[in-house]
């Protein structure tokens, strides 16, 4: 009699769990569990600022407004999707191949302020755990023309930095150096060119 009871207690809160929930699985983030595309729908459909391949195709204006008031010192929150392709004429045959099978991909990013530094946490759309976590003491706002030869004639950059001072050309020099400490520690939260 008592396991007949537990079983229809523990059905009766299968049901109501599947029943009460909208069929995603989310992680301990408030985003969902997904495949890249599923995953980019989803953002679109809730507000999330999405870039696609470098492109802010979406939420340039949530994600301005949350700078906006980061520069006035009011806390906040704003959350993004970096969606990325394989483009076959971008990369070498060899490594089309090796990777073609693991695109798209899309990281969800999620950016607080807490009124004095930035918090950012991110993670791959189909995996629970987080990918990169760290604080930052300042978001900086970088546009300007693109360099000679480059895919896109126009860049508008927003970078976590811990140097008030950084300038866009000081991180690019800081990637391409040789001396293992001329970089700067730098995380690009939303890209967008032109």
């Amino acid at each position: 009699m008592k396991k007949s009871l537990l079983l229809l207690i523990f059905t009766a809160l299968t049901v109501l769990l599947f029943a009460c929930s909208d069929g995603n699985i989310t992680s301990n983030d408030s985003f969902p569990l997904a495949k890249a595309d599923e995953a980019l729908s989803w953002a679109k459909q809730n507000g999330v600022a999405v870039c696609e391949d470098g492109k802010c195709t979406f939420g340039l204006d949530i994600f301005e407004k949350f700078f906006e008031d980061t520069e006035n010192g009011i806390p906040g929150s704003v959350s993004c999707a970096h969606y990325y392709t394989l483009k076959k004429e971008s990369v070498s045959e060899e490594l089309y191949n090796a990777e073609k099978d693991t695109y798209p991909r899309l990281f969800f990013v999620n950016l607080e302020y807490d009124g004095e530094s930035f918090i950012l946490t991110s993670r791959k759309s189909d995996l629970a755990e987080t990918d990169y976590s760290g604080s930052f003491k300042y978001l900086r706002h970088f546009t300007g023309d693109a360099p000679e030869k480059a895919a896109y004639s126009t860049y508008n950059y927003y970078i976590l930095v811990d140097d008030p001072e950084v300038t866009w050309e000081d991180i690019l020099k800081g990637l391409v150096s040789s001396q293992s400490d001329a970089g700067y520690r730098h995380y690009s939260v939303l890209i967008d060119r032109e």
